[in-house]
């Protein structure tokens, strides 16, 4: 594969080149020089916990709508259950009404 570097000397890879060695973009990378050849790889710091990880950046109103969504499966399901309500002899004893009275 042949890539050509930009005015200032960056280079753009691929994102299969990305993926292929556990990369994605933002994260660091260690290059070093082995004789003509630059290699690049997986930063993998020696203190997991120095660096905190990188995690997919998600709007506001991205959230807002996951939110939403998550609140509208609970209410459909809790709405379902209502519909068809377990017989008190299928409860378990703590389930029944009077049992903590």
């Amino acid at each position: 594969m042949r890539e050509r570097l930009d005015r200032e000397g960056r280079l753009v890879l691929p994102p299969e080149m990305l993926a292929a060695i556990g990369v994605r973009p933002g994260q660091e990378v260690d290059l070093s020089r082995q004789g003509k050849r630059i290699v690049i790889e997986r930063y993998v710091p020696k203190d997991p916990f120095a660096q905190p990880q990188i995690k997919p950046k998600v709007s506001f109103d991205g959230l807002l709508k996951r939110e939403e969504r998550r609140r509208k499966e609970a209410s459909d399901i809790f709405e379902e259950r209502l519909k068809d309500p377990p017989k008190l002899d299928e409860l378990r004893p703590e389930d029944h009404p009077d049992f903590w009275r």
